[in-house]
């Protein structure tokens, strides 16, 4: 699990057991590292790519088109497909996990064909990746996070799915060439 060497780690140095040896500074260093790694993963996150690839391609801000979220399904519609948004998901998992992307990678391709909406197949391999981790019992913290997030992020698109008010690809596609 992601999580449980700096716990280890950190009950190791309470207890002084490995401070004799050397190797409390080691975790003490691992400790330290992996909180900068997540602070830092945390401020590139943090930084708006969706606008900033909108606004280099000179295309109009992905919030006020398409579906309105600065995701990327929007934006690679609004936009183009060279710019990304939700693949920072598929991000951590190539960084934590790369066999868990690849397959997130294959889930969201196998919605995109049979279902033909990008938000809805992205929900859907985020939730089928959650399920993975949980039934695999490692990575459950990002697997069930994600799936969490994204589902609260696209409740209002899973709404317009469920009503039949959502476009597929094609029909997103060629109303976004018209505006």
């Amino acid at each position: 699990m992601v999580f449980r060497a700096p716990l280890e780690a950190l009950i190791v140095l309470e207890s002084g057991s490995e401070t004799e040896n050397g190797r409390g500074c080691v975790t003490a260093l691992t400790i330290i590292l992996t909180a900068l790694a997540a602070v830092a993963s945390y401020l590139l996150g943090s930084i708006p790519s969706a606008l900033i690839a909108a606004r280099l391609a000179g295309r109009p801000d992905p919030r006020t088109v398409g579906t309105g979220n600065a995701g990327s399904t929007n934006v690679a519609l609004t936009v183009g497909p060279a710019a990304e948004g939700a693949a920072t998901t598929l991000g951590g998992y190539l960084g934590v996990a790369p066999a868990l992307g690849a397959l997130g990678l294959a889930c969201w391709g196998i919605g995109l064909i049979t279902i033909r909406r990008g938000v809805i197949s992205t929900v859907t391999a985020i939730v089928a990746l959650a399920i993975v981790t949980v039934v695999l019992g490692e990575h459950q913290l990002l697997g069930v996070g994600a799936a969490i997030l994204t589902v609260a992020a696209h409740r209002t698109h899973l709404a317009a799915w469920r009503r039949g008010e959502m476009p597929t690809i094609r029909e997103a596609l060629r109303d976004n060439r018209r505006q």
